[in-house]
């Protein structure tokens, strides 16, 4: 009876274990990553493409803070003229108006260019923080296989973005600075990404057509590029389950978008590449 018992017992622990070890050996293969499986995106690679876009957002307030000055030296000279035409009928209420006018302008001008100094000194301390964060995630791009081209043209249109700065060239800067947004598609298709890299993309191209005003050959060129992304795009935001409503107003917004560069409607383009930025936007999110 005892020799049967133990040959049961016997039994029934070689099971065990040969079950424990099938489980160890299903587990140890699960946790182990597939051989091709992308890993995901690196927080040094996220904080690059943040601090582009603080760089950029900076730059724009720059841009929008030029145009207001523009249009406050208009309406002084609409004053001077204006007070120029009382001088001719009342020669002392002209001089004051005149003084009036002259003390007005001296005083909106310094305002305007301490902004500035402010401004650019944020956008300076910005470039330098991205300086830093390229420079953290250059060596995980090393690591992680990224061809040496992709490295040296993020590298070079980030001293050309750092040098414009420095110099306060505002287009330079916007459109140097914009370019990184390109330079980062191929890093980010070496890791695992939920929003498809057409976007990163469309974007570069719509803002660029925004910051190139007048360049209408170039703009073309961005247009063209953005509409010949709309077909891979398509695909993935049907395999992701994404909203096709979504998809069909950055579609037409793009085609407006070319429409009126091809007219040549320099209003018409700041408002349909807008649009087209929000539209990438909201697909992004």
């Amino acid at each position: 009876m005892s020799k049967r018992i133990m040959i049961v017992l016997i039994l029934f622990l070689t099971i065990v274990f040969s079950i424990l070890g099938c489980s160890q050996l299903k587990s140890n293969q699960q946790s182990k990553p597939k051989k091709n499986e992308k890993k995901l995106v690196p927080n040094d690679l996220v904080a690059v493409n943040d601090k582009i876009e603080e760089v950029v957002d900076q730059l724009e307030k720059i841009k929008n803070k030029k145009e207001e000055k523009k249009k406050v030296k208009q309406k002084q000279e609409q004053k001077q003229a204006q007070g120029a035409q009382k001088q001719e009928k009342k020669q002392q209420g002209g001089k004051q108006g005149g003084q009036q006018n002259q003390s007005l302008a001296e005083n909106v001008k310094g305002v305007t260019q301490d902004q500035f100094e402010k401004l650019w000194s944020k956008t300076d301390d910005l470039t330098q923080q991205l300086n830093k964060r390229w420079n953290n995630f250059e060596v995980t791009a090393q690591e992680d296989k990224a061809k040496p081209k992709d490295i040296k043209r993020f590298k070079d249109d980030l001293n050309q973005a750092t040098e414009a700065v420095k110099k306060k060239k505002l287009r330079e800067s916007l459109v140097n600075t914009n370019r990184l947004n390109l330079d980062l598609v191929p890093f980010f298709k070496l890791y695992k990404t939920k929003m498809p890299i057409e976007l990163r993309a469309m974007r570069f191209y719509a803002q660029e057509i925004l910051f190139l005003k007048g360049d209408w050959k170039k703009r073309k060129e961005d247009i063209t590029q953005a509409k010949a992304l709309l077909e891979p795009l398509k695909k993935k935001i049907e395999k992701e389950k994404i909203p096709k409503k979504k998809f069909l107003k950055l579609k037409n917004s793009i085609l407006d978008l070319k429409e009126v560069i091809e007219k040549k409607k320099e209003e018409l383009v700041k408002v349909k590449g807008r649009i087209m930025l929000e539209n990438v936007g909201n697909l992004q999110q």
